[in-house]
């Protein structure tokens, strides 16, 4: 089973929204005409909102996808090509800054389908009034729709949403941070055993994260995390050179994820990701070579499957 489908990540989050956008955006346009999906991330830096888009590097790909990733200046890396759009091009897009400020807000995935970006994502109730507020008020651009607002989805309904969509794949692996005298991240300062997933990344180094925590069993200091809820969800801005290096493809390229979830038990880290499929060779190229380059942090990889209800 793979860890989206376990219920202890799903139940800390009650509430469950499905947003979409149409606004004609040329990536849209591309995947209305094309009848193809497309992966994407969003990430919110100080200034502005972006978004990254995916495509294969594949031999076969037509004449009409190169000439469309030529003309929007696609990044390649590996056998990833990424396109790149902000708000400083799309207005439209600063309504995201608002969405992710919504605490404990997780972006679980998006993408591109039938010309509109589709958003997937939970938070905590106890935000329920401030997401209604948000998305009635005059900020919620109207290009956007929501397709649904309420209980949290049983974690097995959502990913049937997922891999009727997507072939994905769950990778994992552990690694025992090595003690960094100076350099100690946030994650190092928290005692016990912990579990956590991703919130969203807000720009290259600055990746945030839910911890799901029992205040009896972990101590975090004060100025580091900020509590969302009385229920064992603190919030906490997670700096680590090891994970940087791997969730990033390249320094400003995160790769495509959907969804990426850690546990921490006897000082022993262990991530696992939802990759798409096609990337998940160049996803396990840079864990490999992070690796080589950081022994000491004993990165072991422990399993690599497609993602499945099993």
């Amino acid at each position: 089973m793979v860890l989206i489908l376990d219920s202890y990540y799903n139940s800390r989050l009650g509430m469950e929204a499905v947003i979409t956008a149409t606004g004609d955006f040329p990536i849209e346009r591309f995947a209305r005409e094309k009848g193809i999906i497309i992966p994407a991330v969003l990430t919110v830096g100080k200034n502005r909102e972006s978004f990254l888009y995916y495509f294969e590097d594949i031999e076969e790909q037509s004449r009409d996808t190169s000439l469309f990733l030529r003309a929007n200046n696609a990044r390649k890396k590996g056998n990833v090509f990424t396109l790149y759009a902000n708000s400083n091009q799309y207005k439209e897009y600063n309504f995201f800054r608002n969405l992710t400020s919504v605490p404990s807000l997780v972006l679980d995935f998006q993408y591109v389908m039938d010309g509109s970006h589709y958003f997937h994502l939970r938070f905590h109730r106890k935000y329920l009034n401030e997401f209604s507020n948000l998305i009635s008020s005059e900020s919620f651009p109207a290009i956007n729709s929501i397709r649904y607002v309420g209980e949290n989805r049983k974690s097995v309904e959502k990913a049937k949403i997922l891999f009727d969509l997507f072939k994905v794949m769950h990778i994992s692996y552990r690694f025992m941070p090595p003690e960094m005298p100076g350099r100690e991240s946030n994650i190092r300062r928290i005692e016990g055993d912990l579990a956590g997933e991703l919130r969203h990344i807000s720009e290259y180094k600055k990746i945030l994260f839910n911890l799901y925590v029992k205040p009896s069993d972990s101590a975090i200091p004060g100025d580091m995390a900020g509590q969302i809820s009385s229920d064992e969800i603190t919030e906490v801005p997670f700096e680590n050179e090891m994970l940087n290096e791997i969730i990033f493809l390249s320094e400003h390229v995160a790769f495509p994820n959907f969804g990426i979830y850690f546990t921490r038990k006897k000082g022993i880290l262990r991530f696992e990701a939802l990759i798409p499929a096609m990337y998940a060779r160049e996803y396990m190229k840079k864990v490999f070579s992070v690796s080589s380059r950081l022994p000491e942090w004993g990165i072991v990889l422990d399993n690599v499957s497609e993602a499945s209800f099993e």
